[in-house]
């Protein structure tokens, strides 16, 4: 996984090896509705954005997308849905 960009306000955009891994990454943890996150393109590449901006926001739901990565991570890649 690579940091895309310097965080500097509440987003953090990052990117696995390939586009269709940050796809598939991206793509398992908002299947499995723990926690929600968006995809973008930034300089051409596939990235997926995460924004914490509430004040909110608990360790605990930091934790609980920590571990939906790192299920998503671990999945082995499955074909997209036609």
């Amino acid at each position: 996984m690579e940091l895309l960009n310097d965080v500097v306000l509440n987003q953090v955009l990052f990117h696995f090896e390939s586009d269709e891994r940050t796809d598939d990454v991206l793509r398992a943890v908002q299947e499995a509705g723990d926690v929600w996150m968006s995809g973008t393109t930034w300089d051409g590449r596939r990235a997926i954005r995460i924004s914490v901006s509430n004040w909110q926001t608990e360790y605990e739901e930091i934790d609980l997308a920590l571990e939906s990565f790192r299920r998503a991570v671990q999945a082995p890649a499955q074909a997209p849905a036609r």
